[in-house]
């Protein structure tokens, strides 16, 4: 806008200014590093990121309150990245990830390897320190040499199963637990000897009644 002032007295004002009309907030592009597959707000991924910003009056980018300088990006460290690109008219726009590159951990896995377990059921157990949110699946396999004896899923949160029809003999078996953003790990005990202990039924015995 070109502005050109006068006064009473021929006073001249002459001034330029330029107003920016612009209501679309930035484009923030983020895909995976070797992909043009996108990702999704507030997700967990355990590889690196892509990120382009697209405005044509863009004016600055932010991670975590932090300026960056520049429109493409590749975040690869681990960490929660808060996003927010503006630009010279006001407009924000906001993406929020985290990169999670650590495996779940699975310690003291019981039975352990070589136990000899005698009781009626065979009950398996092991400890995580990975937080319950972010638990995607736990898996338990059990083998009889590299025949699949039972498997199934446990519920985030619990670390016990039991097997009520698990026979006699020596056992392998697997803990495979998955986070949210796509680590695995698996913890393994072998040459588990599993002797159940046999039911007792008690009888009443036969009596013959004479009536001589």
């Amino acid at each position: 806008i070109d502005i050109t002032l006068y006064d009473n007295y021929n006073h001249i004002n002459h001034n330029k200014r330029k107003i920016i009309h612009d209501n679309i907030q930035p484009i923030i592009t983020a895909v995976f590093s070797w992909t043009t597959t996108s990702i999704t707000n507030n997700g967990i991924y355990n590889t690196a990121i892509q990120v382009e910003v697209n405005d044509t009056n863009f004016s600055g980018l932010t991670n975590n309150g932090t300026p960056l300088n520049g429109t493409s990006f590749l975040f690869n460290n681990q960490g929660v990245y808060t996003l927010s690109a503006t630009d010279n008219a006001g407009n924000a726009t906001g993406l929020s990830f985290e990169i999670d590159t650590t495996p779940p951990s699975i310690t003291n896995i019981q039975p352990s390897s070589g136990a000899i377990i005698n009781t009626s059921l065979l009950t398996l157990s092991w400890t995580t320190q990975e937080n319950t949110t972010k638990i995607k699946s736990q898996k338990h396999y059990v083998y009889s040499g590299i025949i699949l004896q039972a498997s199934g899923t446990v519920q985030a949160g619990i670390t016990t199963q039991t097997l009520p029809n698990i026979n006699n003999g020596t056992y392998k078996r697997q803990i495979v637990l998955e986070d949210t953003a796509g680590n695995i790990t698996t913890g393994e005990a072998s040459n588990i000897k599993f002797t159940k202990i046999p039911s007792v039924f008690i009888t009443t015995p036969a009596y013959e009644y004479s009536t001589k």
